[in-house]
């Protein structure tokens, strides 16, 4: 008797075990899945209306971590909520900030829907996911458009519109200044951007100062400086032209 018992415990133990064991398990594979990892971020995305709206879509960019030179960078998007699709992302260059990682570019053509995606980095056997931690990114007409690795990014929006500099808001002081030169930056000058208004998000838009000189000769970057931090848009090293 004292024997079956004994072995009925050491079943139990065995049993419980095995149930903890296969519950860790699966709570560290949902959390893996839902978290984003750092060898591929959502560097930011925005729509974009090149012209007509049957034109118009969805455009964005990615931080790759360069693990090997074979890889495919994919991303996983829904316009309805039920169909999902791929679509390949293009490498671009090395990333300036980080030669560690290389940018790649995406466009999705959906010029009148909103748009949920995620994104899936293949390389060595091994996928990598950016899901915005299991909550995916979405981008629709109201909300134009998502910061997430970069706090600040100038853009429009669509043609016509003015160029703007979008950026998290990271607290309540802060700097924000287009530095220019006219003279292929022998000098350097700046001028202070003006805030307009908040997007969806805690995204805050801001204007191009209206005095910034224009021409060809003219070239810029942004800086946004806040809780003693200084965060650069300068288009992936190569600035922008002020036309």
């Amino acid at each position: 008797m004292p024997r079956s018992k004994h072995l009925s415990r050491a079943i139990c133990f065995a049993l419980s075990f095995c149930f903890m064991f296969s519950a860790v398990f699966c709570l560290s594979s949902a959390k893996a899945y839902a978290s984003t990892d750092p060898n591929v971020q959502l560097l930011y995305a925005q729509r974009d209306e090149p012209g007509e709206a049957a034109y118009g879509g969805y455009l964005g960019f990615i931080d790759v971590k360069n693990l090997a030179y074979q890889k495919n960078v994919t991303v996983h998007y829904t316009t309805d909520g039920n169909s999902w699709k791929d679509v390949s992302a293009q490498y671009l260059k090395n990333d300036p900030e980080d030669p560690q990682y290389d940018v790649w570019e995406f466009s999705i053509f959906a010029p009148s829907s909103p748009v949920t995606f995620a994104i899936k980095y293949e390389v060595n056997g091994q996928t990598y996911w950016d899901n915005n931690n299991g909550n995916n990114y979405t981008l629709s007409p109201t909300d134009p458009i998502v910061l997430e690795k970069c706090a600040l990014k100038t853009a429009q929006l669509k043609e016509g519109s003015p160029t703007a500099i979008f950026l998290k808001n990271l607290g309540y002081e802060k700097t924000v200044l287009v530095k220019y030169t006219t003279d292929n930056w022998a000098t350097t000058n700046s001028a202070n951007a003006s805030y307009e208004k908040t997007l969806p998000g805690n995204v805050e838009q801001w204007s191009i100062p209206s005095d910034l000189p224009h021409g060809s000769n003219v070239k810029y970057f942004v800086s946004y400086t806040v809780n003693g931090i200084t965060y650069i848009d300068n288009n992936f090293g190569e600035n922008y032209t002020n036309y």
